[in-house]
């Protein structure tokens, strides 16, 4: 089995982390999700770091707004701190081969830039970084889209059982329209062709019912058009 460790800094996107460790766990199953407050235990943390990534394919990095400004006590960035849990998870992971290392940028972040970060964690700008939108109904589709990449990570396969009564609703509105569709097209063909109600019946509702059943898929494919636009007119950090 290959797991997924989610690494974060508390003071930035702890929200974030945790709606990711509760989405990836009903995808995958809790046994192959690990987050540093449920996996580490009184000990050396390093040695536990370490055994955790031996066993993940995938290390998510979640970076909020605040991700490269958190300071310490005395006021020094923690980032720039050898010792910082966080910058050791990262640097671990990308000193492996077979882990595959995922940004996560969430409250419209952006991605630092290499000469922002310290050496041994640098490697994460030329990660392929993901975005979790805030709007509900276009996250959706940004963590199926996470889900996709864990799986060609981990080589683990996700139960993705949807919403309850999404697909249901779904399902059954398809059906009404294909019923709808195919009784308008019935009753167009059995009017006399020199009545002028057949291009009602066989060409205006049929477009109508077409129009409304792909109008959910337009609907959330502009919203994350707009969500992209949004994100590339964000302010670097």
């Amino acid at each position: 089995m290959s797991g997924t460790f989610i690494s974060y800094r508390e003071d930035d996107a702890k929200p974030w982390a945790l709606l990711l460790r509760d989405r990836l766990a009903e995808a995958f199953g809790e046994q192959l999700v690990y987050l540093d407050k449920d996996a580490l235990e009184p000990g050396s943390w390093r040695e536990q770091l370490d055994e955790a990534l031996t066993r993940c394919g995938a290390l998510l990095v979640v970076i909020g707004r605040r991700w490269l400004t958190v300071q310490n006590r005395d006021g020094s960035r923690r980032l720039d701190d050898p010792d910082d849990v966080h910058r050791r998870e990262i640097a671990i992971a990308l000193s492996r081969e077979r882990v595959t290392v995922i940004p996560v940028l969430v409250d419209g972040a952006t991605m630092p830039g290499s000469a922002e970060l310290p050496d041994d964690i640098c490697g994460l700008t030329e990660r392929q970084a993901r975005s979790l939108a805030d709007r509900s109904s276009h996250r959706r589709l940004d963590l199926a889209e996470l889900i996709a990449d864990v799986e060609r990570a981990t080589g683990e396969v996700a139960n993705l059982p949807g919403e309850p009564g999404s697909r249901g609703r779904s399902r059954l509105a398809w059906l009404g329209g294909l019923a709808v569709l195919g009784a308008s097209m019935y009753i167009g063909i059995e009017i006399d062709y020199r009545h002028w109600s057949w291009i009602l019946f066989l060409i205006l509702v049929p477009v109508a019912v077409l129009a409304f059943l792909a109008l959910p898929f337009l609907r959330e494919r502009f919203g994350r058009s707009m969500d992209a636009r949004k994100r590339l007119r964000s302010p670097v950090l």
